[in-house]
């Protein structure tokens, strides 16, 4: 668990740490897309995630894990994530179509 606290610790929040364990895929790039419907920016980059996935064909795995699932989100603690072979990637707001590619490229290009 995280806490949250001010700095003479008059009080104290607990956010469960994610739970997150990668499984790579042989000969693949594996893109882990932690999504929601409840947030209007998570949708949004659901769909850019999907859409930059497939232009890299069968190159790349996209495997979804939607948070309104309550088993999804109490078995991960993510609501809202990417990850790229195991590497987190975030840009601050949703992800953007041309950083997404530029990161799919770049693991697409260490397979070979």
């Amino acid at each position: 668990m995280k806490s949250l606290g001010d700095a003479g610790g008059q009080w104290t929040a607990r956010l469960p740490a994610p739970r997150y364990s990668f499984r790579p895929v042989e000969g693949r790039v594996a893109v882990d897309l932690f999504w929601n419907t409840f947030c209007q920016t998570s949708r949004i980059e659901a769909a850019r995630v999907r859409e930059v996935a497939a232009e890299f064909g069968d190159k790349v795995v996209l495997r979804e894990y939607c948070a309104d699932d309550a088993d999804v989100l109490r078995a991960h603690e993510l609501p809202r994530a990417i990850f790229v072979n195991g590497k987190e990637v975030g840009w601050g707001c949703e992800a953007p179509r041309e950083g997404l590619r530029k990161v799919l490229s770049e693991a697409v290009s260490r397979l070979s």
